[in-house]
């Protein structure tokens, strides 16, 4: 069979969706792990809290161990259109929509963004 140099490299794909949302499955598996609440639940309540703050096409997905592992929390991550990663520890009984805001939050509320001010100096 003669070698085709067309599939060398990876074809780029062009998904669905703008956003995504991590929510580690084995945070609900640790001894030291979320109670009462499970992954797929908190992926549930994201997906919809994405929805209702109208984050552009996310998809949130269950992922394995992203090595973090927060005490009594799940991980999660979410990578914004703009290429901002952003991973915080969700616990049970927060706010889905308050995640979220935190998530996809402007690059602007970074505490390490430089703010440039266009005012006119006074002279």
């Amino acid at each position: 069979m003669a070698h085709d140099p067309s599939h060398d490299t990876p074809a780029p794909l062009k998904p669905g969706w703008k956003s995504v949302v991590l929510v580690c499955r084995s945070c609900e598996k640790r001894s030291k792990g979320p109670k009462k609440i499970s992954a797929r639940d908190v992926a549930k309540q994201l997906a919809r809290a994405c929805r209702d703050a109208k984050v552009p096409r996310a998809r949130v997905v269950l992922t394995s161990c992203m090595g973090v592992c927060p005490k009594k929390a799940f991980t999660v991550a979410a990578a914004a259109p703009s290429g901002r990663i952003t991973t915080i520890a969700f616990r049970r009984g927060d706010d889905a929509g308050d995640a979220v805001a935190v998530l996809f939050a402007s690059s602007a509320t970074e505490p390490h963004s430089k703010s440039t001010s266009s005012a006119p100096s006074a002279t």
